[in-house]
């Protein structure tokens, strides 16, 4: 996981050696996410997420939009997941789940208008605070990291951005076994501004 990071700074680097354009910003706000699988409740918890982005124009219309975020996940159990780990379940730490990941969204736009732009990429997530105690054994529940795929809309308003985006999660996070495979998926609405 270290490796794709890397990858995507020199990436990065050598784009913005060769840009057009550049502004950095600021971003926060609320990240509804959940875990998909048998393991989970099938419904959405609030969380959020803040940090830094940029815009690199590339071409009239489109822009490369790289950010760093730092996100917390919610999720509860469902029934199941006792049934599947019944024997390695810590009960007491199965209330609600609060997993936090440094994100890197990498993002390509396309500007409809000076306004409107549509969004579409990836984010690498690093989880950077586990649930250690989810399992009776010590174990972790949870894999180190994430990759999702990436759509959503900015708006631009002079120095504001408002974004709604949404992630669907490519990889399977059960660091367990394979009895159920956990994806994620979330849900941003953010606000955003250029410095």
């Amino acid at each position: 996981m270290k490796s794709v990071f890397v990858l995507a700074a020199l990436l990065l680097t050598t784009l913005v050696s060769q840009a057009q354009f550049l502004q950095f910003g600021v971003k926060a706000g609320a990240n509804l996410s959940k875990v998909s699988g048998k393991s989970f409740k099938d419904e959405y918890g609030l969380g959020y997420f803040a940090g830094g982005f940029v815009e690199i124009k590339l071409a009239k219309n489109w822009y490369l939009n790289p950010e760093v975020q730092f996100a917390e996940n919610t999720t509860r159990h469902s029934a199941e997941f006792k049934n599947i780990y019944q024997n390695l379940v810590n009960l007491d730490t199965l209330k609600r789940i609060r997993l936090h990941y440094l994100n890197l969204p990498v993002l390509v736009g396309y500007k409809l208008s000076n306004i409107f732009s549509f969004q579409g990429g990836a984010q690498f997530g690093l989880l950077i605070d586990k649930n250690k105690n989810l399992l009776q054994n010590g174990k972790t529940a949870f894999t180190d990291g994430d990759i999702a795929l990436l759509a959503g809309i900015n708006v631009h308003i002079k120095k504001l951005r408002v974004t709604a985006r949404y992630g669907w999660g490519i990889k399977s996070i059960n660091d367990i076994d394979s009895k159920d495979n956990w994806t994620t998926q979330t849900a941003q609405l953010g606000v955003g501004f250029v410095l």
